[in-house]
């Protein structure tokens, strides 16, 4: 029999380790017994020995204390993560926004000791948010050599979206240490923190059709946050704002010519 000690463990951890205690069988029979404490992860326990059939018993030794007994046949099929391991509930979109190494001000140390407790506090909720997007300093926590970059691949691994800022990784030199997590924009850090949906840009690569600038503006300026200059979203780069006859500038994708307005 195959031991694993998942107590204190968050999801989808208790699962992890009993994959992997299960594929270190290499195929032969065996049992593999798993102490756990909280019911969310005897029932992923349950859900994972189901869709491979694997036997699967379980007896509580305490308030919050379980112990499941997993038996698995020989030439068994070797699991994975189940998708639906530790879902996130999708009723609930919050979007967390960390622009600092630290929590407040004050003491450094300190501020990235909240900082270090608030993520991990945050991995063990039962409702995690939808997005957490990193920018100015906040990049140093999604980098290599962060204090919370495993629990941020775990919100990962649950669902959650990591975004860090593009232009604050190359200002700090930390484009090439990005530990967790993809790489935005501040279009989309506005789109996601104003709930606005992202407008996919009709100009591409040698493609040169219309921008629908028009559209994507007036929704900026519908969510109070106009600005004077913005490109289309979905354009890689833009040229030298032009200005319309009201005096306003009009973004131009580059190489597109006279082939795409942005007239408001």
């Amino acid at each position: 029999m195959i031991s694993v000690n998942a107590l204190g463990d968050a999801c989808p951890l208790p699962v992890v380790k009993t994959i992997d205690a299960i594929k270190s069988l290499n195929g032969a029979a065996g049992t593999v017994e798993v102490l756990v404490d909280n019911d969310t992860a005897v029932q992923n326990l349950k859900r994972l020995a189901g869709s491979k059939g694997y036997a699967i018993a379980v007896e509580q030794q305490g308030e919050k204390r379980y112990r499941a007994v997993l038996t698995v046949g020989e030439q068994a099929e070797q699991p994975e993560l189940p998708a639906e391991c530790c879902p996130v509930p999708a009723e609930k979109k919050t979007v967390v926004v960390i622009s600092s190494d630290r929590m407040g001000d004050g003491d450094e140390t300190l501020g990235k000791t909240l900082l270090k407790g608030f993520l991990f506090a945050l991995r063990q909720q039962d409702t995690l948010p939808k997005t957490i997007l990193f920018y100015n300093r906040g990049a140093f926590v999604s980098t290599e050599g962060s204090a919370s970059v495993e629990d941020l691949k775990d919100m990962e691994a649950r669902g959650v979206e990591i975004l860090t800022c593009g232009t604050c990784l190359n200002y700090y030199g930390l484009t090439e240490k990005l530990a967790v997590g993809g790489v935005t924009n501040m279009y989309s850090i506005v789109e996601a923190m104003t709930g606005l949906f992202p407008m996919k840009c009709k100009y591409f690569a040698s493609q040169l059709t219309r921008c629908n600038v028009k559209s994507f503006r007036a929704r900026i300026r519908a969510s109070g946050l106009f600005a004077p200059c913005l490109p289309c979203p979905g354009c890689a780069a833009t040229r030298s704002p032009r200005r319309n006859r009201r005096g306003r500038c009009r973004p131009v994708p580059p190489g597109a010519g006279r082939r795409c307005r942005g007239k408001v």
